[in-house]
């Protein structure tokens, strides 16, 4: 018999048990699919987190293996055997080098290597027996600082190299090596790792170029590289890891899980769905067909009773149905479906226009970044072809004073004229340079008010302007004084230069607050309207008539490198503060 013979006491039963089970199916589907998402999203952040704070104690370690070896290269005995060369060993090196070796420990060796790179004393590990220069090895680099290098093979081993030079009379004569391992020899080093991620995971260690990976037990094929959740197949087992690089070093380490314990929650999920999709599929249908009598049944009396009246049976008249209290309950339950499924759809697109915005805003952000990139490969190309001619043209001013200096005040004021426009014009090209270039702050110990005092002394106060220098204190700060003076030398050639025309009080105060020490330069010019305040950081923004714009962003940008910041406020008519905060020494 086909589907549109049978009655209608089986249709609506057989329609409603193939709905509901169709929407089980697609509910399932996409339960299992937004679950899995939220999983994988956890498990992103956990590894995350976990590569980050186990790659800041790995650094913590390094930074006290390469404090050790600096030490020890720092010795007198040291300097003496690399003066000594290769053919002649002296004790009192040898035993400083194998104070860097104990039994037991990651030390595969320890080497002195001159200037060119070549072997004079290698030491091995008590482990290890007699030491060899290793060919796999990277080759040596020469600095002025220590150095972890990248990772390697060494026989079967993943190792790498911790490099101090060897200074003597001020010049680098040579470097101390510490040839190191990534697992200790005793097994103390699995065992801990073992414990932290447990036997689902794994720590992975590997030169951020990938070239050398390891799981701190042997070498290992490199992962897929990503910047968020990698998902890969690794011997036969599907993984899921994400990493984090280690500062001061070469390379990144990675938190491993594999997949099945990263979804677990999932599969439990799958089972007891399974488990309850079956009961409520049977309960449906014996729901169904309860649904189909209640409603097939007052069809059957309508019918008898419209058969009846067709046969002139007047005494019978149709009954009474509940049909109307039913379509009221279906229609207020189809307005609260409809509202449901509006306020989600408001949701939804709730969500797609923020996440809209901050693609937008991170595409922005690219688009500023590429820009700065671009504009400082150019300052720093426009800078070097003009200051060649400008050092020309500085000569020839000069050259013209000397020769004309009795040839009256006109040629005098001309000249004059065209030096100040050159050194406006060096002041130009110095700016695009600091931009192109910002070197790392070399930081010390100096007192904010010194800074302040060496810069008013290359300033000219006009005489329209008067200063107002305030104490509270004199706090001592950690930056580099070179480019701090820079940034208070711009901040007071602002300053007075917005009071140039009107004149007015330069107030400069210095004080410590809260671990860090403040600079505030404030002028009573005309101060900086509210739809500029947010751009004067900006490279290329400015409203002189002279000046290219980059002042102000390169003293932010010099802030910002020596751990501060440089901000702004201003009141149209009042004046503009900014304010520099910086580190305090401690």
């Amino acid at each position: 018999m086909s589907f549109e013979r049978l009655p209608l006491r089986f249709k609506l039963p057989s329609l409603i048990a193939t709905l509901l089970a169709f929407g089980v199916v697609a509910f399932a589907v996409m339960a299992f699919r937004t679950v899995r998402s939220s999983l994988l999203a956890t498990t992103e952040v956990r590894l995350a987190t976990t590569s980050r704070e186990v790659a800041q104690t790995l650094q913590v370690g390094l930074v006290k293996s390469v404090a050790a070896l600096q030490k020890v290269a720092a010795k007198p005995e040291i300097v003496a055997q690399l003066h000594a060369g290769a053919g002649r060993t002296l004790p009192a090196a040898r035993t400083a080098m194998e104070q860097l070796s104990k039994p037991g420990g990651t030390v595969l060796a320890v080497e002195l290597r001159d200037s060119t790179g070549r072997t004079v004393l290698a030491l091995a590990s008590p482990d290890t027996g007699v030491a060899a220069p290793d060919a796999s090895r990277p080759p040596a680099t020469r600095g002025d600082t220590a150095s972890i290098g990248r990772l390697f093979m060494r026989g079967d081993q993943v190792a790498f190299e911790v490099r101090a030079n060897v200074v003597s009379d001020g010049h680098v004569i040579g470097q101390l090596v510490d040839v190191a391992t990534t697992s200790s020899r005793n097994g103390s080093g699995v065992k801990t790792i073992n414990q932290l991620v447990g036997a689902d995971g794994a720590i992975l260690l590997g030169n951020a170029d990938g070239t050398q990976w390891t799981d701190f037990k042997r070498a290992i094929h490199r992962p897929p590289p990503t910047r968020g959740l990698a998902q890969y197949t690794r011997e036969g087992r599907a993984r899921v890891a994400a990493s984090a690089p280690i500062g001061g070093t070469p390379w990144v380490l990675g938190f491993e899980l594999s997949a099945d314990s990263a979804l677990a929650p999932l599969h439990t999920l799958e089972r007891d769905f399974s488990g309850v999709a079956l009961v409520v599929l049977l309960l449906g249908l014996l729901l169904a067909w309860s649904l189909s009598r209640s409603i097939t049944s007052p069809l059957a009396e309508l019918t008898i009773a419209a058969e009846a009246i067709s046969a002139g049976d007047l005494d019978h008249p149709p009954p009474v149905t509940r049909r109307e209290d039913e379509i009221g309950r279906l229609s207020r339950s189809f307005v609260a479906m409809a509202g449901n499924v509006r306020a989600a759809r408001d949701n939804l697109e709730h969500q797609i226009a923020e996440r809209t915005a901050q693609l937008r805003e991170a595409q922005a952000e690219n688009v500023r970044q590429e820009r700065l990139a671009t504009l400082g490969q150019l300052s720093s190309s426009v800078g070097h072809e003009l200051r060649n001619p400008l050092g020309v043209m500085s000569n020839a001013v000069y050259f013209l004073n000397a020769t004309l200096a009795d040839s009256g005040p006109k040629t005098t004021e001309y000249l004059g004229i065209l030096k100040s426009q050159i050194a406006l014009s060096e002041k130009i090209v110095a700016d695009l340079l600091d931009f192109a270039r910002v070197k790392p702050p070399q930081r010390e110990r100096v007192s904010m008010s010194a800074i302040v005092d060496e810069q008013l002394k290359r300033v000219t106060l006009p005489p329209t302007v008067q200063m107002d220098r305030m104490r509270m204190d004199d706090p001592r700060a950690l930056v580099d004084p070179v480019q701090i003076g820079q940034v208070v030398l711009n901040l007071l050639t602002n300053a007075m230069q917005a009071m140039e025309d009107s004149g007015g009080t330069l107030q400069i105060r210095t004080e410590a607050q809260n671990g860090s020490v403040r600079l505030s330069v404030r002028d009573t010019g005309p101060g900086i309207p509210s739809e500029n305040l947010a751009k004067v950081f900006e490279p290329l923004f400015t409203t002189k008539a002279r000046g290219i714009g980059l002042g102000l962003s390169v003293s932010r940008s010099l802030a910002r490198a020596n751990d501060g910041d440089l901000a702004v406020t201003s009141i149209v008519g009042q004046g503009a503060t900014f304010t520099l905060d910086v580190p305090a020494s401690k």
